[in-house]
């Protein structure tokens, strides 16, 4: 029994290290900011990401990001999201959420809906 489960073990971290050797790393022209994706596109932050589907470092290096001037946050697709993660469950068989969108609250602390500036507006100003 436990010469089975120590083979299943071996099995999966091969299946994991495999999947990791796959993954190619995303490039931008700008790799401080990365590339600006469509208005309306629905992003997530990487730290959500990372948390709420189990990724690693890795996972998230070979998906295309946006990262706001003066600020260390990223912001990734959604759909390229769930697309990474399909592909990590069909090659490692590493489970993840059945329904992820469904459980997010769009413009909440998950996802967020990438909208336009009002023309000829350059910021959006808050007062304290």
């Amino acid at each position: 029994m436990k010469k089975l489960e120590a083979a299943a073990r071996a099995e999966a971290r091969k299946m994991k290290k495999d999947w990791e050797a796959s993954l190619i790393e995303w490039k931008s022209e700008t790799p401080d900011r990365g590339t600006r994706f469509a208005d309306g596109t629905k992003v997530v932050f990487k730290s959500e990401a990372k948390s709420y589907y189990k990724l690693s470092d890795k996972d998230m290096a070979s998906l295309p990001y946006y990262q706001f001037p003066a600020s260390s946050k990223r912001v990734f697709p959604v759909a390229s999201v769930i697309k990474l993660v399909e592909r990590r469950f069909e090659a490692t068989g590493i489970a993840y959420p059945r329904f992820p969108i469904s459980s997010m609250d769009l413009n909440g602390p998950r996802l967020t809906n990438l909208v336009p500036l009002p023309d000829g507006v350059r910021m959006r100003r808050t007062r304290y």
